[in-house]
């Protein structure tokens, strides 16, 4: 990376600092005065007693370093640091040195400061001054307060969250092993995996070891793998065998059993142990891969702290020599994992506080009182709504609870316990009552861990014991969906009962439970004050599932920040930006306690720093930079870390990357997901997007032997990446933004160059793929990207050059995207009429149907699209179902005949911008004659066959085509199944208007998913409501053994009946459809 002076351009984009400010602040000589801050004396104090005693054993970092070991960062736009701290909430600027803040206020007051004292100490020079972006603003350090830090990592490697059915679960499994050779030439290899939720399956039971086993290539292995809650294990006959005897029952745990009373292959909560003792212990270097992935994740999402949930002998032997060697790059607050079928441990084991300078403490103890809540095991007063035999389980005894609770605390320690249901909760506090009776709440600090279902008695009593309620938002937003189902209506008003807790004089701390949920706190943040899904629905509506029961903003990022700090006991060096305090804080991309609530989850995280150094960012401090990171090869002491401009320059030679890159694919013919650029930091290597320069991943790479070896044509992994290098590109390129089709601008450039294997031949920069629109066709000018759309080109429009490669904005580029879409319907429950195509375009929205028909355009506003993205499109309402490639895209084939309000269009003018839509229209119903646009023949595409047709005015009448007569779907197309016809007299007798005869052709893409047997089931059904058996339409009864597609040969006949008719011109065969079935069935298989 070139140094600071060589890229003025990304300085001044992003935080620099203010020349003017610095000469000031060395010819300043006014006295120190305090008239913003009421604490003045105090805050001398903190300040002159930290600088004067630092700078008695360190040194100033030389000038050429662009972050030096003291600065100032400060918001342009006024008092946009948020502070936590209730003396000063907020405050223009901020000042650290070395690894603590040492001064807070606004600008002109700590310059003042900072000068009078730096003149009673030589080793002070020059305060350096940085500015955050216009919009950010700065927030203390954010901690996760409940998190799993290896189990995350661990979920990296086989993860199987987001399947539909157990089947697809399995698939993902034997794509694995094939995958894998070393495993799929061993058969004796362990099999790990993490995420499956049969919850979210189509059928929501348990899984079983059969299904294992009935996949050839995953059959006979040792396979062990973790829900998605992590309370559950589904294991394979091998595992199931080498647990035997297998005990009838397991205190605090259920083996799942069949029918018959056999072992299924399911363990939950204790249960889970017998499957874990045949586990071999991962090794160092294992575990350290997984703590990178997670790492990696975590700073990208501005967590400076966690709090690991569950510390185990390895594991805590990790993270301390991690400690003790300087490679712990975050906070880690670690509960040990009581184990209650050991000895007691509390008055012999080593607590450990603050090794590696601060950066790891495990003084707590984490006890299981219960289950979850998703499958089954939280333990609850009375049995579960919808599974009336159970109330769940307790996983410890009470008397156990009684007995080992006041023993921690007597020996020390901080008690955290897991509790889910309101059995639990209640059991838990009165184990803390009785055990806190005479002792000093605030020495000890008790929390209770999730706290999800609270009896109402109980939710005042956080506040009045001082217990900790260690909660997780977005746990609310995940379970509202089926949480009234499993409790009723009115135990479920005790669930994530927040404002309940706060509102008692309860302190909550907030984390996530990661990987159980996401790893982003501002979701968390998000949840906590909206109660709403993040596409802002809830089943109580827009305003949040039991809105009474949401946060403050204020509380919500104290519960991110100071309060977990308390927690942990490092309030007084954490948790907010005060005076003495490490410097640990977070620079946001939008200000997140003003903006609508909606944009929260947009926000993104510019930099993460921790000890007044960036480990994350946008290089918000070192300029000259593409990113900044305190990463480096870990294998040296913390202290001796590279930093600033250090970063990349150990190995020059290796410079910047073009290469392709893949999320892990289990299929045997894998593809490309997309571009991006390689760079190189010393050992570690920087994955940005090829698009806009977004950081993709940076970490060590891994299945190559080292830097050196990055060639063309070398593959190996970044993070969780496949990347196969293409080429070596110049620094000019990667600096002017050349190599980024956005035009990303990283410094100032030369002439752009592409060094093509290791040659020093100059060239143009040639992106690595140019995108193409279906094979070549080159869409309308107003689906294209005019800024407006429908209208006749005019001669007084204005040439417009066409703007190509690294010259397109961020709106000019395109993606693509699945949807369901519908005409505009005024019942209570709507319907989807069909699904789509969605194709964004420079500033147009098109909406292609499945055969490559445009049914409408819109202009786009510009909002980013996503999955349940909501829009109406030419008078459809649409809502985004998924994102996918260009190529799942249909060719384009023109204009949807089925839709008369749409316009027309050929191969239109390539050279001319259009008029507004007031300069064409001139009085409603008064035809408008002007001379249509003269372009050239089309030689290719769609629209060869017929010469350019202007679009018709918004206000011009619709023109009229003549309807023919045809079926819905071509009976003639490969594989098309046709329902039976009737016969004459049929026909005599239904057909009252004497409508054309047309096939009924089941739709394609429901047709080529249908089994013989299944086809066979609908023409029967079919035969049967069409009155064609002799029992004039009166019904049919479908019966077939479990599994075999009933449910989807009912759902084809039914879609085939509201679609289409065999008279034409007449309407669906029918308008509407009941469907019957038990309640428990509703979330599961319709």
């Amino acid at each position: 990376m070139s140094s600071s002076k060589n890229s003025p351009g990304l300085r001044k984009r992003q935080l620099y600092p203010d020349a003017e400010d610095e000469k000031s602040s060395k010819a300043s000589a006014a006295p120190l005065t305090y008239h913003s801050l009421s604490t003045t004396g105090h805050y001398f104090m903190v300040f002159a007693s930290v600088i004067v005693s630092t700078y008695l054993f360190l040194r100033y970092y030389p000038s050429h370093d662009s972050l030096p070991t003291s600065y100032t960062l400060c918001s342009r736009e006024g008092a946009k640091i948020y502070t936590v701290d209730s003396t000063v909430p907020n405050v223009q600027c901020i000042v650290v040195h070395n690894s603590n803040f040492v001064d807070v206020g606004p600008l002109e007051e700590v310059r003042r400061r900072w000068s009078a004292t730096s003149r009673n100490s030589t080793a002070l020079r020059a305060l350096p001054i940085r500015y955050i972006e216009p919009g950010a603003i700065v927030v203390p350090g954010i901690t996760d307060s409940h998190a799993h830090i290896l189990e995350y990592g661990f979920t990296k490697l086989l993860p199987m969250e987001g399947t539909s059915t157990v089947q697809e679960t399995v698939a993902r499994v034997r794509d694995y092993i094939q995958t894998h050779p070393d495993i799929l030439n061993d058969k004796s290899k362990l099999v790990e995996g993490w995420g499956w939720d049969q919850t979210k399956w189509l059928k929501s039971n348990w899984p079983t070891t059969d299904d294992l086993e009935a996949d050839p290539v995953v059959a006979g292995r040792p396979i062990i793998l973790q829900s998605k809650d992590g309370h559950a294990l589904w294991v394979s006959r091998k595992i199931m065998t080498a647990m035997e005897p297998i005990p009838d029952e397991v205190e605090g745990g259920i083996i799942i059993r069949d029918p018959f009373g056999k072992p299924a292959g399911v363990l939950l909560d204790n249960a889970q142990e017998l499957a874990n003792a045949q586990r071999p212990e991962p090794t160092y270097e294992q575990l350290e891969q997984r703590f990178n992935l997670t790492v990696q994740d975590a700073v990208s999402h501005g967590l400076t702290s966690i709090h690991d949930a569950g510390f185990d002998p390895r594991s805590l032997t990790f993270f301390r020599r991690h400690a003790e060697e300087g490679k712990l790059s975050i906070r880690v607050y670690g509960m040990t994992h009581y184990n209650e079928t050991a000895h007691y441990w509390g008055d012999s084991a080593e607590k450990l506080i603050g090794v590696g300078d601060g950066r790891l403490t495990a003084r707590s103890v984490k006890i299981f009182a219960d289950g979850a809540l998703r499958t089954g095991g939280a333990a609850l007063y009375e049995p579960y709504t919808d599974n009336p035999s159970t109330c769940g389980v307790m996983r410890i005894p009470p008397e156990v609870l009684n007995d080992i609770i006041p023993r921690f605390l007597r020996d020390g320690w901080q008690v955290n316990v897991h509790a889910i249901g309101d059995r639990a909760n209640g059991l838990v506090l009165d184990a803390f009552e009785a055990a806190l009776k005479d002792a000093n709440v605030t020495a000890l600090r008790p929390r209770l861990e999730h706290g999800q279902l609270l009896d109402e008695r109980d939710m005042a009593r956080f506040g009045a014991l001082g217990v900790i309620a260690s909660v997780q938002p977005t746990h609310a937003t995940d379970d509202m969906w089926y949480a009234e189902e499993r409790l009723g209506p009115e135990r479920v008003k005790g669930l994530y009962a927040f404002r309940s807790i706060v509102d008692h004089g309860g302190r909550i701390t907030l984390g996530s439970d990661f990987p159980v949920e996401g790893v982003n706190p501002l979701a968390g943040f998000y949840a906590a004050v909206t109660r709403l899904s993040p596409e802002g629905t809830s089943p109580h509506g827009p305003e949040g599932w039991f809105p009474e029961q949401r946060m403050s903003r204020q509380e919500a990022l104290k519960g991110m920040t100071l309060d977990p700090a308390y927690a942990s006991f490092t309030e007084d060096t954490l948790g907010s930006i005060s005076i003495g305090k490490r410097a640990d804080y977070v620079v946001l991309s939008q200000d997140i306690m003003a903006i609508p609530s909606e944009k929260i989850l947009g926000t993104e995280v510019l930099a993460t720093v921790i000890d007044g150094r960036p480990i994350y960012g946008k290089t918000p401090f070192v300029a000259g930079q593409k990113r900044t990171s305190e990463y480096d090869d870990t294998n040296l002491p913390q202290q001796k870390r590279i930093r600033g401009n250090d970063v990349g320059s150990r190995n020059d030679a290796s410079g910047y990357w073009m290469v392709q890159w893949r999320s892990p694919q289990y299929k045997k013919h894998k593809t490309w997901d997309g571009d991006a650029i390689l760079v190189v930091r010393g050992n570690w290597v920087e994955l940005q997007d090829a698009e806009d320069g977004r950081r993709m991943a940076f970490t060590k790479p891994t299945g190559i032997e080292g830097i050196d070896k990055i060639v063309p044509g070398a593959t190996f992994k970044v993070g969780d990446k496949d990347i196969e290098v293409d080429r070596l590109i110049s620094e000019a390129d990667y600096m002017s933004g050349k190599c980024f089709s956005s035009g990303v601008s990283v410094g100032q450039s030369d002439t752009p160059s592409v060094l093509r294997n290791s040659s020093s031949a100059t060239k143009q920069f040639v992106p690595l793929r140019p995108k193409l629109l279906n094979g070549g066709f080159k869409a309308p000018s107003f689906v294209a990207g005019s800024s407006k759309m429908g209208v006749q080109p005019s001669a007084k429009s204005v040439s417009t050059p066409v703007r190509t490669g690294a010259e397109k904005t961020k709106a000019e580029r395109e993606s693509f995207w699945a949807v369901n879409w519908r005409k505009p319907q005024q019942k209570k429950h709507k319907t989807w009429d069909g699904d789509a195509y969605l194709m964004q375009t420079g500033d147009v929205l098109t909406l292609v149907s499945e055969k490559g028909l445009i049914m409408g355009t819109k202009r786009w506003d510009g909002t980013p699209l996503y999955v349940g993205y909501k829009a109406t499109i030419t008078g459809k309402e649409i809502e985004v179902d998924g994102s996918i490639k260009q190529s799942q895209m249909p060719t384009i084939a023109g204009k949807s005949t089925e839709y008369e309000d749409e316009l027309e269009f050929g191969d239109p003018p390539q050279t001319q911008a259009q008029i507004s839509l007031l300069d064409q229209w001139e009085s409603p119903g008064v035809d408008v004659k002007r001379e249509p646009a003269q372009s050239p023949a089309p030689t290719s595409g769609p629209s060869a066959k017929k010469p350019y047709v202007a679009p018709s005015s918004f206000y011009a009448h619709k023109p009229t085509k003549p309807k023919v007569a045809a079926p819905l779907h071509n009976p003639n197309d490969e594989g098309a199944v046709t329902m039976p016809s009737g016969t004459d007299a049929h026909h005599a007798k239904y057909n009252k208007k004497n409508a054309p005869v047309v096939p009924v052709v089941i739709d394609p893409i429901v047709a080529r998913r249908l089994r013989p047997h299944q086809i066979e089931g609908v023409k029967f059904m079919y035969e049967c409501v069409m009155a064609m058996k002799g029992h004039d339409g009166k019904g049919c009864i479908l019966a077939d053994e479990m599994g075999m597609g009933k449910t989807l040969q009912t759902i084809t006949l039914v879609w085939t009946l509201l679609k289409q008719n065999p008279y034409w011109g007449i309407g669906p065969t029918v308008g509407k459809v009941l469907i019957v079935c038990p309640v428990t069935l509703i979330n599961v298989s319709i």
